[in-house]
């Protein structure tokens, strides 16, 4: 039976308010077993070398499940979707962070379904006509305003595990404890890469002179606070990018004139036991321009994107969209690839764009009626809206159903349904 095919009969026992048990089941599989082996499914779906496999060849199957399984394999399923949308990218990157900035209100979805960043202030969408991609990608971070990507700050080896479950009687103080275990090595804390468009000049619409002395786009957690990458306009008037390294010094590069438009920055961490960059130090990239710097490494601590909140948030950065974090040190032919690129096509959410091609929005939202399907389903719904293809269908399969899910008296389930609101606004 094709998804749709297997949709046709989810509706048919919705009408006839027919719920299957694990009983029926039972004289035709092994529904005990299935549970057992998606569980595995799901568990494996995390790791990165597995999703290839998974995507290829598991995802009309695990949708298959969704409709027609009882309650427990539907639960598993969605699991191993969500799980599956979680650090997404199918090359072994490690995408562990990635704020596309694709709306005007979805400034606090990311789309690497890992972080649930906090925004302060009021960052502005970018105009008509000046958005990423010929479309509306882009924000600009003025005074006050900026991204707080997690409270103890972001550390690409050491990777919060909250969204990778979703058990209906969890609260978030105990999912929110301990970070994710890989079952291969963990990433080095050295091996990283961060990617961001900005529209150069920064900051140049609507911010006062003072706010112009200093574009913060990086800063470390407390309670050092570390502007780790900023472009200086105090000691340079066409302004200075600048490093702050793991030993606290200020290391400015003296870079190319940039000409007025969206380019792209890379910030490539790396040591000699990296496969793809088999370096010690720290590559620099604006656009295809290239700054080694050897044996400096930045602070693997990420916690503030736009602004420096030490100085009040007068330091903002100005316009970006596109900003992501690796957990890989990626090869050089990749970024420059990413600097040509004029579309959204090779963007790593191909598991999400497969999933809404097979209609997995209208599929995840038949199974909201028990709560322990329902939890994993709305994760697996709030990574799939992270594509803004989706917001609206999902909305309109399960909108109503969703603002009931948001009054839950399960902690886990009425989070999971805030964050599904979230990435829809």
């Amino acid at each position: 039976m094709t998804v749709a095919d297997r949709l046709k009969v989810c509706f048919m026992r919705a009408q006839e308010k027919r719920t299957l048990t694990s009983m029926e089941t039972m004289v035709y599989c092994a529904p005990y077993e299935c549970v057992l082996v998606l569980s595995l499914f799901s568990r494996l779906a995390l790791e990165p070398k597995f999703k290839k496999l998974l995507f290829n060849h598991a995802l009309e199957p695990l949708l298959g499940c969704i409709c027609t399984g009882f309650w427990a394999e539907a639960r598993e399923a969605a699991a191993t979707l969500a799980n599956l949308m979680w650090v997404p990218d199918l090359d072994y990157e490690r995408l562990v962070c990635w704020l596309k900035f694709d709306g005007s209100r979805c400034i606090t979805v990311d789309a690497a379904n890992v972080l649930l960043p906090i925004k302060a202030g009021e960052p502005k969408p970018v105009d008509i006509g000046l958005g990423m991609y010929s479309s509306m990608w882009g924000v600009e971070f003025g005074v006050g305003s900026c991204l707080t990507l997690h409270p103890d700050g972001l550390k690409t080896y050491n990777v919060p595990g909250l969204l990778t479950t979703a058990s209906p009687q969890d609260t978030f103080r105990h999912t929110s404890q301990s970070p994710y275990h890989w079952l291969d090595e963990p990433p080095d804390p050295r091996h990283f890469t961060i990617t961001c468009w900005f529209f150069w000049p920064l900051n140049q619409f609507d911010a006062p002179e003072s706010a112009k002395r200093q574009c913060v786009l990086l800063q470390s957690s407390p309670p050092e606070r570390l502007m780790q990458l900023y472009v200086d306009f105090e000691t340079e008037p066409e302004g200075i990018w600048t490093l702050v390294d793991h030993t606290r010094t200020k290391r400015p590069i003296k870079t190319p004139q940039l000409h007025p438009g969206w380019h792209l920055l890379s910030l490539v961490s790396s040591t000699s036991r990296s496969a793809t960059q088999p370096f010690d130090g720290t590559k620099l990239f604006l656009d295809d321009w290239c700054k080694v710097l050897k044996n400096v490494w930045v602070l693997n601590d990420f916690y503030m994107v736009g602004n420096d909140s030490s100085a009040g948030g007068r330091k903002p950065f100005g316009l970006m969209a596109d900003f992501r974090i690796y957990a890989r040190s990626l090869p050089d032919e990749q970024v420059k690839n990413m600097v040509v690129a004029n579309s959204t096509e090779d963007h790593p959410d191909r598991i999400a764009r497969r999933l809404a091609a097979l209609d997995a929005a209208t599929v995840l939202a038949q199974r909201l009626d028990v709560p322990d399907t329902a939890a994993e389903c709305l994760r697996a719904l709030g990574s799939l809206a992270t594509l803004s293809s989706q917001r609206a269908k999902i909305f309109n399969v399960c909108g109503r159903k969703l603002m009931q899910l948001m009054d839950s008296p399960l902690p886990m389930v009425q989070r999971q349904a805030k964050r599904l609101i979230n990435n829809l606004a």
